[in-house]
C-alpha cells in the first residue's frame, strides 16, 4: 500500500488543491506569491492564485513555452515556433502584475531552460537535430535584450541550473554535466554522470541529477566533480525538485511523484497525482505538480506525509 492510499484511510490525502489549468501543462515557477503554468499545447501561460486555486491570469505568447523563470520582478518564458521551416527561439519577458510582454529576445534552435544569475539571463538552446555542433547556452542583457555571449556545450542538452557561483548543463546524449564559469564564459568542468542526464536540483551544497535512461539520481561533488552517490528511483522519471530536506521525482509512467530520501539514499514514498507528470515546483510550504495528460496542477502536502511516515 502506497502512503498515497495508506493517507486516504486516515482521510488525510496529500494532494490538497488540484487546478484545472490548460492543454498540456508542461513548466512551473513559483513567483513567491503566485503559481505561473506554461502550457504546450494551448500556447499560453498561467497565473494560478494558490490561496483559492483560481486561474486569475491568463498571456498568449505565440509559442509552446518550454521553460519558466522568475527573476524576482518579472516572469521569462522561452520556446520555439516553426517559421518557415526553421526552429528558432524567442524568450518574452512578462510584467508579473500586469501580465503584459515587455519585451521578446530572439535566442538558438529549440530553447529548453532558463537559468538567472542575478543580473543575466541565460538560455539552453538543444539546438538542431542532427547537427554536428551541440547545443549551447546564450547570455542575455536583459536591459538591452540582446544575445551578448554564447557557449558551446554538449549534445541534446535538456536542463540548466545556477548553483549561486556557477552555471550546470545536463547533456542527455553526452552522459554529462558541464559547469559554466559565467565570467569566463567557458566550460570549465565536465562529468560523467550516467544515462540520459534530464533534470537537476541544488540542495545548497551538492548538484543532484536525474538520468532518465540509467533511472537514478546521483549526487555531484562540485568540488570534486565526482559522483558521490547513486540513487535508484525507477523509470519514467521527468522532473525533479528539493523542498529543502529531500528530492522529489516526478514519474510519468506511473502518474506519480516519489520522495527521495537523500541520507538513506532511497525512495520513500509515493504520491499519486494526475496523468503524465511533467514539471515539479516547490513554493517553500508545498510541492506543485503540472499534469501534462491533465491538464491540471496540484498541490502537494509534504508536511502532512512526513508526519505519516515519522508515526
Amino acid at each position: 500500500m502506497t502512503w498515497t492510499e495508506q493517507l486516504a484511510e486516515m482521510g488525510l490525502g496529500t494532494v490538497v488543491v488540484t487546478v484545472p489549468v490548460g492543454d498540456e501543462p508542461t513548466s512551473l515557477v513559483w513567483d513567491g506569491a503566485f503559481l505561473w503554468v506554461g502550457n504546450r499545447g494551448r500556447s499560453t501561460v498561467m497565473k494560478v492564485d494558490v490561496e483559492s486555486g483560481v486561474v486569475v491570469a491568463e498571456v498568449p505568447v505565440g509559442f509552446s513555452p518550454s521553460a519558466l523563470l522568475w527573476d524576482g520582478s518579472s516572469l521569462w518564458i522561452v520556446g520555439s515556433s516553426l517559421w518557415f521551416g526553421e526552429d528558432y527561439g524567442t524568450v518574452n519577458q512578462v510584467d508579473g502584475q500586469s501580465g503584459m510582454i515587455m519585451a521578446e529576445v530572439t535566442v538558438g534552435p529549440l530553447p529548453v531552460a532558463l537559468a538567472w544569475d542575478g543580473v543575466n539571463l541565460w538560455v539552453l538552446s538543444y539546438g538542431i537535430p542532427g547537427d554536428s555542433s551541440g547545443g549551447s547556452v546564450a547570455q542575455v542583457d536583459v536591459e538591452s535584450g540582446v544575445v551578448v555571449a554564447e557557449v558551446p556545450v554538449g549534445f541534446s542538452p535538456r536542463a540548466l541550473l545556477w548553483d549561486g557561483s556557477s552555471l550546470w548543463v545536463a547533456n542527455t546524449d553526452n552522459g554529462t554535466v558541464m559547469q559554466v564559469d559565467v565570467e569566463q564564459r567557458a566550460v570549465v568542468a565536465e562529468v560523467s554522470v550516467g544515462g540520459g542526464p534530464a533534470a537537476l536540483a541544488w540542495d545548497g551544497s551538492s548538484l543532484w541529477v536525474l538520468n532518465m535512461w540509467s533511472n537514478t539520481v546521483v549526487q555531484v561533488d562540485v568540488e570534486q566533480y565526482t559522483v558521490v552517490a547513486t540513487i535508484p528511483i525507477g523509470a519514467g522519471a521527468t522532473a525533479l525538485a528539493w523542498d529543502g530536506d529531500s528530492l522529489w521525482v516526478a514519474d510519468r509512467y506511473r502518474d506519480m511523484v516519489k520522495q527521495v530520501d537523500v541520507a538513506l539514499g532511497a525512495v520513500v514514498a509515493e504520491v499519486q497525482v494526475g496523468s503524465q507528470p511533467a514539471a515539479l515546483a516547490w513554493d517553500g510550504a508545498y510541492l506543485w505538480v503540472a499534469n501534462e495528460g491533465g491538464n491540471s496542477v496540484m498541490r502537494i502536502d509534504v508536511h502532512r506525509l512526513k508526519l505519516l511516515m515519522e508515526s
